[in-house]
């Protein structure tokens, strides 16, 4: 029997919807946030006790509620990078609404061995992952230039939203339930992002004239850019709520320390999607397929909120000749298998959520709650100011350049050949209220859709249409200017496993072809990815996306992989661990250190 199943409504093939954007006006709640900042009673602190909160949180408080500008520190690999940064505020997140999630491919990891094996497949695969980053995402209200859109990773969630977020989810447990670290539901976490966007209201500072005066202001694509300010480290809705929930492992990480490099394998549960989907009447929405081996499982289950909706899980190679194994509102399926899943809507629609948990035997993720789920997403942006007097660096990485750098004892970016001021159309562009100008300069892209990562990093160069521009598709020049202006590299693995230098571009992208075979080592060595902007450090030009963030939350700082040679041999490319502590996510320890910002609050509690 065919996973195509004959049904009183017609098939109406619809993958899975983005959710809707709600309304940005929401009712006042009681929170503890709020109180502190306006001196209200809500927050549940007698004034002494207000008086005693440390200086750290009081502007942790401060910096979750409004945003601030503030000094970073110098750029190094990962996430740990940029100059300056200027938070996401409750304004920015008003006019942003609910972040968009990536929507991750669930076809890649079974494509694993396919993507290392081939430059070619796996650049093809990184451009499709950009252009859904970059993909347009409506605002939540129109502007004076009318219906506007940002690039989608622009409205995803930022430390400030994560403070926001984390601090009324763990300020609404009960006092047993702090205790006892308890995870809030995630019902709460949905409930959360809705609040966390009409949380300008609640502060009580903003009425509709000074709102009106503010949107006005958005009068070009430049000043529109700077919706979400000078953001560094940005996260995908499936990231933020899994960091969330992983709160009381990421408090067990920070008490007892790293875990060792080596780990015995255990069964682990991972939950690796959760999608809100929105289905039209007689619609279906389908996902997968997710493999599984020997001994593992898979539990997908659809939790409606509105209409009816039927469960449909089939197994086989493809969708078209997939046996249905199970049907209704919660399935479990053992491995070895290939797993399809369809969500067939009633007479009325659907609406509601669809949660996929894997369990299978591999090296624990300690410091989070089981591996990330496939959308997970994080951006790392670099930024530069540009005036007249503090141009643009530019990079060559043509072949012959790339090949004399190779040969450094410690490969460094440095200051770049030349100077240039591009254009807003070739370079993307923020201009602040206050009237200074942001570009964007380079910017990491890391997703959980295999199981190193998808590791994806672009700059920006005066021309783009050489070496690692060469192969850019269709679909990133049909986004417009500036887009067209970034450069690419993607690696999948610490090992090299296309024996072709090229990479296959030879014939139709030559200077693609020569610049991966000056960086190529052979079969079987170190992979090479790295970002003139973003990975400035001394030795991270030769570097690899995965050999640095293998030791995110490991105790080992960013700069220290790349240069101690003793500890990280070949520049920190090669695998040095059997697990990562936290799924390869830099934000936890380094960057924007969301593990303290979650001490901050549990300790503020206590």
């Amino acid at each position: 029997m065919g996973f195509g199943l004959s049904n009183a409504c017609a098939a109406n093939d619809l993958h899975a919807d983005h959710p809707r954007q709600p309304a940005t006006n929401f009712g006042l709640g009681a929170l503890a946030l709020a109180s502190v900042l306006e001196g209200g009673p809500r927050a549940g602190l007698t004034r002494g006790r207000r008086r005693t909160i440390g200086a750290r949180w009081a502007c942790l408080l401060l910096a979750f509620a409004l945003g601030c500008e503030r000094e970073e520190p110098p750029a190094r690999c990962g996430d740990d990078v940029g100059a300056r940064s200027s938070a996401a505020s409750a304004v920015d997140r008003r006019l942003l609404g609910v972040a968009v999630d990536h929507g991750g491919d669930p076809t890649l990891e079974a494509r694993w061995l396919e993507l290392a094996r081939s430059q070619r497949a796996r650049r093809r695969v990184a451009w499709e992952v950009v252009a859904r980053v970059l993909a347009p995402t409506p605002l939540g209200e129109p502007t004076v230039l009318g219906e506007a859109s940002v690039p989608r990773f622009r409205a995803f969630y930022d430390r400030e939203d994560f403070g926001r977020l984390f601090q009324r989810l763990y300020g609404a447990l009960s006092p047993e339930a702090r205790a006892a670290r308890a995870r809030p539901s995630s019902d709460d976490v949905d409930a959360a992002f809705l609040w966390n966007v009409g949380f300008l209201d609640e502060l009580g500072t903003w009425p509709d004239e000074r709102w009106r005066e503010h949107l006005a202001t958005l009068d070009s694509r430049e000043a529109l850019n700077a919706v979400g300010g000078v953001r560094r480290i940005t996260m995908s809705p499936a990231l933020t709520r899994h960091v969330v929930e992983s709160y009381p492992e990421i408090l067990a990480c920070l008490e007892r320390g790293a875990p060792p490099a080596e780990l015995a394998g255990e069964p682990r549960t991972d939950r690796i999607m959760r999608r809100a989907l929105s289905i039209a009447a007689c619609g279906r929405a389908h996902v997968g397929p997710f493999e599984l081996v020997r001994g593992g499982s898979l539990r997908v289950r659809f939790e409606a909120a509105a209409g009816e909706a039927r469960l449909v899980v089939a197994e086989g190679a493809s969708a078209d000749d997939a046996v249905v194994v199970c049907e209704g509102v919660d399935c479990r399926v053992e491995g070895p298998a290939v797993v399809h899943v369809r969500v067939e809507a009633g007479a009325t629609g659907a609406e509601g959520a669809l949660d996929v948990e894997r369990t299978q035997v591999a090296p624990p993720v300690a410091c989070l709650r089981g591996a990330l789920p496939i959308d997970a997403v994080s951006v790392a942006a670099e930024w530069r100011r540009l005036d007249s007097a503090t141009p643009l660096p530019v990079y060559d990485t043509s072949a012959r350049t790339l090949a004399a750098l190779m040969r450094e004892p410690t490969p460094t970016w440095g200051e770049g050949e030349r100077g240039a001021h591009p254009a807003p159309d070739a370079i993307y562009t923020q201009r602040l209220p206050a009237g200074a100008t942001f570009v964007l300069a380079g910017f990491h892209v890391r997703t959980r859709e295999l199981p190193l990562g998808l590791n994806v990093t672009l700059w920006w160069s005066d021309t783009p249409d050489e070496d690692f521009g060469a192969d850019r598709p269709d679909a990133i020049r049909a986004l417009g200017p500036p887009w067209s202006s970034y450069k690419m590299c993607v690696v999948v693995d610490h090992d090299e496993l296309d024996g072709d230098p090229g990479g296959g571009f030879g014939d139709d992208a030559p200077t693609l072809a020569a610049a991966l075979a000056a960086l190529h080592e052979g079969r079987g060595g170190p992979t090479w990815c790295s970002n003139p902007y973003v990975d400035a450090a001394p030795g991270l030009a030769r570097a690899n996306c995965v050999g640095c963030h293998q030791h995110a939350m490991s105790g080992a700082r960013p700069g220290e992989v790349a240069t101690d040679e003793a500890r990280f041999p070949a520049n920190g490319r090669l695998a040095a661990r059997n697990n990562y502590p936290s799924d390869g996510f830099w934000g936890l320890d380094s960057g924007d250190d969301l593990a303290g910002a979650i001490r901050d609050v549990v300790d503020h509690w206590r």
